[in-house]
């Protein structure tokens, strides 16, 4: 991982800030049917839908110009998410009036964005937007909804965020290891990792989780209390360009009282082919299993299913021993000088409804394959790995 501060925090604002997935397939949808193309369901667009968009809709409707397209889209957008439409006035046509309605509407933030802006600007983090939705749309929604003002710069009409995002940190000034790109399309990671920042993936946005964990951005949030979490933590100072990620001082112990390492138990845990993994500010924000210590009195099973019932909401069976493993003083841990034995396990788990405590701020249900792309805390790099070699 690399050791950063974040200073700056960059968001998309499709299916990032704004909840607009399911109003934005719908409009798709009729818009292709409307030029003649194919019906396409919600997990179709999910899969398919990328960016830039004039690449999606040559494919469904060839013939048609992606500004014809564009004209018929944001109209029937505007009727899904509801402005009035007033009648005419005077000398004014009926495509003028459904032009300014299209204009008027604003569709929904997600419920928690304005406390997160609010916290972030509290925390001293500079906020900006960068998205391809019209510029003029992109700062009058903003102001409807009460949030232009926590953003140093709203950049709207971006034809290609790939191309154009290193020039936008460039021109306000942004240090790319300062600085994280948050979206929910592949489009975004990929811009994050042109420009050199890092990059934040939404799993609750546009496109399929498969589609983002594939290319492996830096963090990743299930939802937005997900994401409320991290910038809670980055209160803390957990990223330090120049020292690394921050860790609590150990507490002093007297000579003469004997350190012992502290017997831990942790699960890999198994869906049909996925696995189970958490994301936690405690081990530097990368993925790992869940787990944790083993209580006065417990069997190291009591323990496990104890510790993945309290942390993931999860009940697990079949549990099976897998090896063990020694952390000493780990670079990931958030706290020097801890020596952890890990027992680690295998299990089962015949449900994926996860419900995670305030230790974790996010998860994700992966084959092992893909495990292996995240940035992954090294004890678990290494059980996934004896797994796979037995």
């Amino acid at each position: 991982m690399r050791s950063m501060k974040i200073k700056n925090i960059i968001f998309d604002w499709s299916g990032t800030l704004c909840d607009d997935v399911k109003s934005s397939y719908l409009a798709t949808k009729h818009t292709i049917r409307h030029f003649g193309g194919p019906h396409l369901t919600f997990r179709q667009y999910r899969e398919q839908f990328d960016l830039p968009v004039w690449k999606f809709y040559k494919k469904h409707c060839p013939t048609t110009h992606v500004n014809e397209i564009d004209k018929y889209y944001f109209n029937y957008f505007a009727r899904i998410v509801g402005a009035p439409l007033a009648a005419p006035r005077y000398g004014v046509t009926r495509e003028r009036a459904q032009q300014a309605r299209a204009q008027q509407a604003a569709p929904l933030l997600f419920k928690q964005i304005p406390q997160i802006l609010k916290t972030a600007q509290a925390m001293g983090l500079k906020l900006f937007i960068y998205s391809t939705v019209r510029q003029d749309l992109l700062e009058k929604w903003c102001h409807r909804h009460h949030i232009k003002n926590f953003f140093e710069v709203i950049g709207g009409s971006v034809r290609d965020k790939e191309r154009g995002l290193k020039s936008f940190c460039r021109r306000y000034g942004l240090k790319a290891k300062e600085t994280l790109f948050i979206g929910d399309m592949e489009h975004d990671v990929r811009a994050a990792k042109k420009a050199g920042v890092l990059s934040g993936a939404m799993l609750c946005g546009y496109h399929a989780e498969k589609r983002l964990l594939d290319l492996a951005p830096d963090f990743v949030w299930n939802d937005l209390q997900g994401l409320m979490k991290f910038v809670c933590t980055l209160m803390d100072g957990s990223f330090d360009s120049a020292q690394g990620p921050q860790r609590f001082p150990v507490a002093e112990r007297s000579r003469s009282q004997p350190i012992f390492p502290i017997p831990t138990v942790g699960a890999l845990i198994f869906n049909k082919e996925d696995i189970l993994l958490i994301q936690t500010h405690k081990w530097s924000h990368t993925f790992g299993i869940p787990g944790g210590k083993i209580k006065q009195g417990e069997t190291m099973n009591q323990a496990l299913k104890r510790e993945i019932l309290e942390e993931t909401g999860l009940r697990i069976k079949e549990i099976r021993f897998a090896m063990v493993h020694d952390s000493i003083d780990s670079q990931e841990f958030y706290k020097k000088g801890k020596h952890f034995l890990l027992l680690n396990f295998y299990a089962i788990s015949q449900s994926r409804h996860v419900v995670l405590n305030d230790e974790a701020q996010a998860f994700v249900w992966v084959s092992l394959g893909q495990a292996l792309k995240l940035r992954l805390n090294h004890p678990t790099r290494v059980l996934i790995q004896h797994y796979l070699k037995s």
